[in-house]
């Protein structure tokens, strides 16, 4: 977290890793360092330091991970409660990637109809939100999203959240709250 705010020094030359999203076009440098962040998705993101464990899915912007995720499916017999299960079971709190304020700001449980997210993984005690779009409309709202004649339940997270301006927006939304808290 504190590589995205202030980048590092190598050798007494400053890095800055990310650009954020200048609020107006009208410093167009600014907007062409925000365009040149590479955003990519990396697939069975090995993590630990020793073993051969992965993450199904991992998000990162110019090669800092921000933001991994465990998918399943009902095809083969899992959902997201199987998801939410790996993070708490087998993914140890205490690795570098993994700790919370250290790498990645936020951790998913993805499946065909669902998704749960938290941004601290502590072992069994994780806590997950739920961050689906919500079936109905208003109060009448129920859990879950809804159903699509043509995609997955979840597609919003694809097309919607989890893109370079969404992604970017939000890591700096954490860090600018971050950097206010350890103000007080």
């Amino acid at each position: 977290v504190a590589v995205l705010k202030h980048g590092f020094k190598h050798r007494g030359i400053p890095f800055k890793v990310v650009f954020f999203k200048p609020e107006s076009g009208l410093n167009e440098s600014a907007a062409d360092r925000y365009a040149k962040n590479v955003c990519r998705c990396i697939r069975q993101f090995h993590f630990a330091e020793t073993g051969n464990q992965t993450i199904d899915m991992v998000l990162d912007v110019n090669g800092i991970p921000l933001v991994g995720i465990e998918l399943k499916d009902q095809f083969t017999g899992q959902d997201v409660e199987n998801a939410m299960r790996q993070w708490r079971e087998d993914r140890d709190p205490r690795c570098r990637c993994l700790k919370f304020n250290t790498r990645m700001v936020a951790f998913f449980a993805v499946d065909l109809e669902n998704v749960y997210m938290t941004t601290k993984l502590e072992g069994a005690k994780t806590f997950f939100l739920p961050f689906n779009m919500g079936n109905g409309e208003g109060v009448n709202a129920g859990a879950g999203n809804p159903t699509f004649k043509d995609k997955y339940s979840v597609s919003y997270m694809w097309e919607d959240i989890l893109t370079k301006d969404t992604v970017l927006a939000v890591s700096y939304t954490h860090l600018r709250a971050h950097e206010t808290l350890s103000d007080l």
